[in-house]
């Protein structure tokens, strides 16, 4: 066989090599040209135990998120606003203090048969107008009886018009169930919640 017959033989693998090697550094450019150009924070974690806790559904026509019970307009009404992203934010105005009444004057939330352990809770919010707002923790002592387990859980109080997360860990020793109630305890405050977050806390193993 002489030196022509090989020739195009060689040209073709030549080639092939050639147009691999294009091949790669065309990759290597486009791996380059990636951006991020926003990064939007998950605000209902998958291990929230609040059902509609990030308040996702709110069906037309409810005064409140699926999930949530709604407050007694004596003392204080809701209303809805769209979040940016999916799913709403709650926004609450006292007509006048609640602190000492009823829960079932509260904007308020239910866990049933919540099992002993160390939980998390937080919320994002932004307190609108001051003086604070708390959200507390009653459970049932007895059937239609109902007593404070932590009061203030958390209290919101502070700069205005600022986006803020708070968050403390608790204890339940007993297996019952238990209401997250949002209340102001003086004045007449104005806030705005965007997510109430309860989560398992992580073992320390220390």
């Amino acid at each position: 066989m002489s030196f022509f017959t090989k020739q195009p033989f060689f040209l073709i693998i030549t080639l092939s090599l050639l147009s691999c090697s294009n091949a790669i550094v065309q990759e290597t450019k486009l791996k380059g040209e990636f951006k991020v150009l926003e990064v939007q924070p998950i605000s209902d974690p998958i291990n929230n135990i609040i059902k509609n806790g990030a308040f996702i559904e709110w069906l037309s026509g409810t005064r409140v998120p699926s999930g949530f019970l709604p407050p007694f307009s004596q003392y204080s009404y809701v209303n809805k606003r769209a979040k940016k992203g999916t799913g709403y934010e709650v926004v609450q105005k006292w007509i006048k203090a609640d602190a000492g009444v009823d829960i079932g004057n509260m904007f308020r939330t239910s866990l049933s048969d919540l099992q002993p352990n160390n939980y998390i809770f937080s919320v994002n919010a932004t307190l609108l107008k001051g003086p604070k707002v708390n959200i507390g923790v009653w459970k049932i002592s007895e059937p239609g009886k109902m007593e404070p387990f932590i009061d203030p859980l958390i209290e919101i109080a502070g700069e205005l018009n600022k986006p803020i997360h708070l968050e403390k860990e608790f204890k339940i020793e007993q297996g019952d169930t238990y209401f997250f109630c949002a209340y102001a305890p003086d004045g007449t405050p104005q806030i705005i919640w965007s997510d109430w977050i309860l989560s398992v806390a992580p073992v320390n193993n220390q």
